[in-house]
């Protein structure tokens, strides 16, 4: 599937977040859209799939995906404290992995590594996204854009 791992999350997650979004948030806390941030990780996601299924052909996102979908459904048993079926998918997981020749398991691995550097990128792109622009009277002579 395209763009799996960077695809915007399910109902209910992102969208606004702040003070109006409820769910815990600091009082005074600004209304901020992650819409954007969301879009990003998507759109970068969507990229290293493709680039991927380009490069090393459907075997290897196949795996991929079922490597994911293992490691979300693990993740999630172990937040809702269903340790024993949290347990199983672990199992599974860990006999997914080691049986894996060293030839599949590197561009894998590498994936992941690239997929987290692209989310810093996201990430920090929309952090300059919130920031405003600084005054005029604070940027030094000569940065302006004019002669003085």
């Amino acid at each position: 599937m395209v763009g799996r791992l960077g695809a915007r999350p399910e109902a209910g997650r992102g969208g606004r977040r702040g003070a109006d979004a409820g769910g815990g948030a600091a009082p005074g806390a600004q209304d901020y859209d992650m819409r954007p941030l969301e879009d990003d990780q998507a759109l970068l996601g969507t990229l290293l799939d493709d680039t991927l299924r380009h490069h090393l052909g459907e075997g290897t996102v196949a795996r991929l995906d079922r490597l994911r979908e293992l490691s979300k459904a693990y993740s999630s048993l172990s937040s809702a404290g269903l340790d024993e079926a949290a347990q199983g998918l672990y199992a599974l997981l860990q006999d997914e992995l080691s049986g894996m020749p060293e030839a599949e398991a590197v561009p894998i691995i590498r994936f992941f590594g690239n997929y987290l550097n692209l989310t810093g990128i996201a990430e920090n792109h929309n952090r300059v996204r919130w920031v405003p622009p600084p005054s005029p009277h604070l940027v030094p002579p000569g940065r302006r854009g004019d002669a003085g």
